[in-house]
């Protein structure tokens, strides 16, 4: 299975499709082998969001009509996500999100729960001294290893990974991360929303949501 993770690993931005984007990761029976055991963080994007709407100057969290939000087809492809995972038996354990409506919806659409977590808010709101503790507090979150059996989701935007070092992820992309043992992570593979309604179960089997 080390093996596979490696290879997953070095290969997961392969099996290009039409603009760049990969349809699914290139070792996705891999992938989902290792998910269905647990231990890993699954960074995942808010999903499509309306393209007329934009944040006011400020936010109001307890408001979502001062932010940008997810259009209908967003939603159901939020939805579309949970269900994927379900049918793939890939075990979810605590889901958190940014306090942000686009977040804390796609967590609870997906998976019907989420915890807010301020920290995850993104950094384009944060002043110099915020911005360095959500970094650092995402850093110590995606190598925290999650309960034996389960998986962590975390629901926020791209650029706070993007401090990280990671490349840029699309609407509604995941990116499933490895806790390291004394601290750190590792990318394994790259998630686009669609994928998780079409990669196969390996064992041939699915469950209803």
């Amino acid at each position: 299975m080390l093996r596979a993770l490696a290879a997953l690993a070095l290969l997961s931005g392969c099996g290009i499709w039409p603009f760049g984007r990969p349809q699914q990761p290139a070792d996705p029976v891999s992938l989902i082998e290792a998910l269905r055991a647990g231990g890993y963080v699954i960074y995942l994007v808010p999903t499509d969001l309306a393209f007329w709407q934009r944040d006011d100057k400020p936010v109001l969290l307890e408001d979502c009509a001062t932010q940008r939000n997810l259009s209908t087809s967003g939603r159901a492809e939020a939805r579309a996500i949970g269900v994927g995972f379900a049918r793939l038996l890939i075990p979810v354990g605590e889901v958190r999100a940014s306090p942000y409506c686009r977040s804390a919806d796609t967590a609870r659409l997906a998976f019907d729960r989420v915890l807010l977590d301020a920290d995850l808010a993104p950094l384009a709101d944060a002043d110099a001294t915020q911005r360095a503790n959500r970094i650092a507090a995402l850093r110590h979150l995606l190598g925290a290893a999650p309960p034996p059996g389960t998986n962590t989701i975390v629901v926020a935007q791209s650029e706070n990974l993007e401090a990280l070092g990671e490349a840029p992820l699309d609407e509604g992309e995941a990116a499933a991360m490895k806790p390291l043992p004394g601290g750190g992570f590792q990318l394994i593979a790259r998630v686009p929303a669609q994928a998780w309604s079409t990669m196969q179960s390996p064992a041939g089997g699915s469950v209803g949501r």
